[in-house]
């Protein structure tokens, strides 16, 4: 297809031909004489040859100007150096490199070789040496463990190595020493009315052995068995105020023994003070007490300053005080609105200066007609979707993708309207606009025949879409089928702002063991949309379909809609309401929780530094009350906390700091009226009462900076030892793959074949409209020579 690199040229033929047509017929000249006016228009007559000749020069010399040019695929052989890239880190202590050497010489036979070493020590750049020995059409051979623990990230290297059409692959280095590594996973801060579960991670490598492990809470053991092999052991804590210090420790004789030791510190927090406002026989009441130091009341106190959050329960709009719940919103604190008979459709919020608060308005049905809706899926089919979808698995992730597009084609409606465009570095309609009914079959045959190939540009994939639904009305929506492996990250996000901007909603959908889903969400969240994993697509139905009145007696079951935000990351539904409010979504809102007809049951949004969440179903007196279960209550005591926010925000004096690994700074923070003094620390001044200073540890331990306690761990050179599980999945971005010490003749064979590179260059043809404006030229030319031969005769 024929494309222009500056089209808007285009539009001067319109006004050239209008200025040619005018200056060739139009008089000028006032002539006193009748003859002489005749003659004239004789003679314009004449010269309406020369008014198509220059018309035509002219059309041609715009549209080379318009630079006119089309993508062409060139096959170019490159250099065949290999660069053999040696990590020298103290990580890579455990593993049997003696046959390196005799690989590279091996190589030297075959092919040029050129070899470098990087990282030392405790530092593990991959990253950073990557792009540093990558110039663009290289091949290199990674002699790593795939750690990166410094600098750039290596997912973004590759990326961006990608890009550049280099090769990066790596050898397959064999363990020849034991080494057992131990952490530990759990929430950082919490309240003293909360269970919390720590996940105990020890990793093993090299051979399966036995050791104890022990640990203890304040020094007092509540964990000690033996163990072998990798292992993950939980433990449940309820802690009181305070600072508390958890200690995992394996004993066992290994490799390296400075991680054989791992520190946590939880932070707890009394419980938050929030205002209950409704009745006191709610039955979410009994919930709220049990967690939060609850203030119950039937209207809206006069100062809310001392609470983190309040909580209004089935009021009228008629019993709420707008502008001091507003102004104490936009300070940073947390609202939480329960629905119910006298809330929402049923309480006057249509149209209310409260209801303009709100991350939902009063309605029924979904923003945009019912009938006009409008969906282009957007399958990526670029080379790294040739990678296997997951270890052990035959299936690609473009077969995966495939897949998914053709099961979310089928959840849909068959009134809507869909498109089908598949991408690399360009985007291709695979199939136009269309009803789904009647074009079921053509649609998913023109997707099945879908064959991967090339880079990975998801922001062309966006901008053919917006080319389909930009003129269109109604619910306009793409959803993304990738890995997320793009090569141009703030393109992405750019289009994804500009069709949310357009009110084009954009989902995405990540397929892949290797998916970037930080990048993938970022493009969702940006494009007002979620982000889905594969076995989470079935939600798209629920965002798609009829919303539906409750029938008297009837029962909904809840979905997830969006299951990474804080309120619904790894939590599981099993309740059922009865009723609920009729609202929808405002499109700054995250809808999180839906029954399973699309009616919105928990919607979020932020408004100034504060947090609201609506909940449009009611406390459990009549609708809703197996979300009170223990099964079930998670939801609501999560919404309330994601209200709250940050639990130090009320306090006059406040310390925050981190656990840290020995190389990093410890940050610190202090919430104070004045300015705050410490022997060992320079503070400097943030923000509003916010201060900051740093300090670098050099011991493991526990740091204590007025009253704050913090863990300082091992170095992260020795957090994960042993081969990056998910090094060969990386490496896919670039075509690369993991290579064995006594793969020679493979890994020669792979450079020769990649320096041969299969690239997208443009092939311009302005030279042919400027040759046939020279042509027309040369042809009036002649012509009028003709005339001037015939008139002298």
């Amino acid at each position: 297809m024929v494309e222009f690199q500056n089209p808007k040229l285009l539009l001067l033929i319109l006004p050239v031909l209008a200025a040619l047509i005018l200056i060739i017929r139009k008089d000028f000249v006032k002539f006193k004489k009748i003859q002489a006016r005749k003659t004239f228009q004789e003679k314009v007559k004449q010269r309406s040859f020369i008014l198509i000749s220059r018309s035509l020069i002219f059309i041609f010399l715009i549209i080379a100007m318009a630079s006119p040019f089309t993508l062409q695929t060139v096959l170019r052989t490159g250099d065949p150096t290999l660069t053999l890239l040696i990590d020298n880190s103290s990580s890579m202590g455990i593993f049997d490199t003696s046959g390196i050497s005799s690989l590279e010489n091996e190589l030297k036979k075959s092919i040029p070789v050129r070899s470098k070493t990087f990282a030392s020590g405790d530092i593990s750049a991959i990253g950073d040496a990557l792009i540093a020995a990558n110039d663009g059409d290289d091949n290199i051979l990674l002699v790593s463990d795939g750690n990166n623990n410094y600098g750039r990230s290596l997912g973004d290297m590759l990326v961006l190595a990608s890009s550049l059409n280099s090769t990066i692959s790596a050898v397959d280095l064999q363990v020849n020493k034991d080494d057992t590594s131990v952490m530990v996973f759990g929430s950082r801060v919490t309240t003293n009315a909360e269970e919390n579960t720590f996940d105990i991670v020890v990793n093993q490598v090299g051979n399966t052995r036995e050791y104890r492990l022990i640990v203890s809470i304040n020094n007092a053991e509540v964990l000690n068995g033996v163990y072998s092999g990798s292992n993950v052991a939980s433990i449940t804590k309820k802690f009181a105020e305070g600072y508390h210090t958890i200690k995992a420790e394996v004993i066992i004789t290994d490799f390296f023994n400075q991680n054989n030791v791992f520190y946590k510190t939880v932070k707890v927090e009394p419980k938050p003070k929030i205002l209950f406002v409704g009745k006191d026989s709610a039955p979410v009441s009994n919930i709220l007490t049990s967690l939060y130091h609850t203030t119950s009341v039937s209207s809206v106190q006069s100062n809310l300053n001392s609470y983190s959050a309040v909580v209004l329960d089935d009021m009228r709009e008629s019993e709420i005080d707008v502008n001091k719940l507003s102004n104490y919103v936009v300070d940073g604190n947390g609202l939480v609105v329960f629905g119910g008979k006298n809330s929402y459709d049923r309480g006057g919020y249509r149209n209310s200066l409260f209801e303009g608060m709100l991350p939902v308005r009063v309605g029924k049905g979904k923003e945009g007609k019912k009938d006009d809706v409008s969906i282009v899926l957007v399958i990526d089919i670029s080379g790294s979707t040739g990678a296997g979808f997951k270890k052990g698995a035959n299936a690609r992730v473009q077969e995966v993708e495939k897949a998914l597009a053709i099961g979310v084609l089928d959840d849909l409606r068959k009134n809507d309207r869909v498109a089908v465009i598949a991408f690399n570095t360009d985007a291709f309609i695979v199939s136009d606009l269309t009803k789904i009914l009647g074009s079921e079959a053509y649609i998913r045959g023109r997707i099945e025949k879908l064959v991967y190939k090339g880079g990975t540009r998801v922001d062309e994939g966006i901008k053919a879409a917006r080319k389909i639904l930009g003129p269109l009305e109604g619910s306009r929506n793409i959803i993304i089928f990738s890995d997320g492996k793009s090569g141009s990250y703030a393109d992405d996000l750019h289009n994804a702002q500009i069709a949310a901007n357009t009110g084009i909603k954009v989902y995405a959908v990540g397929v892949g063991e290797g998916t970037n889903r930080k990048h993938m969400q970022d493009i969702a969240n940006t494009g007002n949309g979620y982000y889905f994993e594969p076995d989470e697509t079935e939600r798209l139905k629920v965002l798609f379909g009829e919303s539906e009145d409750s029938p008297s007696g009837s029962s909904f079951s809840l979905e997830i809609v969006n299951s990474h935000h804080f309120i619904t990351r790894g939590l599981k539904i099993s309740a059922k309401v009865n009723g609920f409010n009729q609202v929808v979504p405002k499109p700054n809102a995250d809808l999180l929780v839906a029954t399973h007809n699309n009616n919105p049951v928990v919607t979020v949004s932020r408004l100034g530094l504060g947090r609201i969440v609506a909940i449009s179903t009611d406390d459990g007196s009549a609708w809703g009350s197996e979300l009170l279960s223990s099964k079930n209550s998670a939801l609501i005591t999560r919404s309330v906390n994601w209200a709250i926010g940050d639990l130090s925000r009320n306090k006059k004096f406040d310390v925050d700091i981190k656990d840290i690994h020995l190389g990093d700074k410890m940050e610190i923070h202090v919430v104070s009226g004045s300015f705050p003094e410490h022997d060992s620390l320079k503070f400097s001044k943030i923000g509003k009462r916010l201060y900051e200073a740093s300090f670098t540890p050099e011991e493991t331990g526990s740091a204590k900076f007025f009253d704050a306690v913090a863990s300082v761990n091992y170095e992260k050179e020795y957090a994960m030892t042993g081969m990056n599980p998910d090094l060969e999945q990386a490496l896919s971005i670039t075509g690369g793959k993991i290579f064995s010490q006594q793969d020679v003749k493979e890994i020669v064979e792979k450079v020769k074949s990649d320096s041969k590179r299969i690239i997208s260059a443009p092939s311009s043809y302005s030279w042919i409209f400027l040759l046939a404006a020279l042509l027309v030229f040369l042809a009036e030319i002649a012509v009028r020579r003709v005339q001037e031969g015939k008139t002298n005769k």
